[in-house]
């Protein structure tokens, strides 16, 4: 079968798809109010004398691991992380695929781990009740929640390259399914 035409694939794509849109949303969402809330603080600490004393607490706990964790798989879906090519210029296509399958086959482990780590932190939060000491006793399990949501759907995007190599390598496919294409050189940042 063609690895373009893969059904099960572009079925998983468009579910992935769909979550990391609504990822992104809230990680967008969480970006511009940041830029609201450090704005009228920075305004209310040198023309009222008056700073928001919760400001602090809820950027660096919530908004920030929410613009960072929750961007993570759309990221990765569309090739904008940090992608060292050295070797794929001077190899196969075949080859390069089977290397998509190796890595993503260690990916997969390292992100099963930080996951799974994510998960034990965040449940062992809200049972304990933590929260940070600060003006507002904002529950900590909340910030372990967002870091599990990221690194779930990651992981899941990960798990999709792998697969997605591993149809292009067996099938021969030139395209993997599913997966943009890099920068054309002279694009790079």
């Amino acid at each position: 079968m063609d690895a373009t035409n893969h059904v099960g694939l572009r079925k998983a794509d468009r579910a992935l798809r769909g979550l990391e849109r609504a990822w992104m949303f809230v990680a967008c969402v969480c970006l511009f109010a940041v830029m609201i809330i450090i704005t009228v603080d920075v305004a209310a600490r040198y023309l009222f004398k008056s700073p928001l004393a919760w400001s602090f607490d809820l950027v660096s706990l919530y908004l920030m691991p929410a613009i960072f964790f929750l961007a993570l798989s759309d990221t990765l879906h569309k090739n904008h992380h940090v992608n060292v090519d050295i070797l794929f210029p001077h190899i196969s296509t075949r080859k390069a695929h089977v290397l998509g399958v190796v890595s993503g086959a260690l990916a997969t482990i390292v992100f099963a781990g930080i996951t799974y780590v994510a998960a034990i932190h965040t449940w062992d939060d809200f049972k304990a009740g933590d929260v940070a000491s600060g003006v507002i006793h904002w529950p900590s399990w909340v910030s372990s929640a967002l870091v599990l949501l990221g690194t779930v759907l990651l992981l899941l995007r990960v798990v999709f390259r792998m697969a997605a190599f591993g149809i292009a390598a067996a099938s021969g496919a030139e395209r993997v399914p599913g997966i943009e294409p890099a920068a054309a050189p002279g694009e790079e940042i």
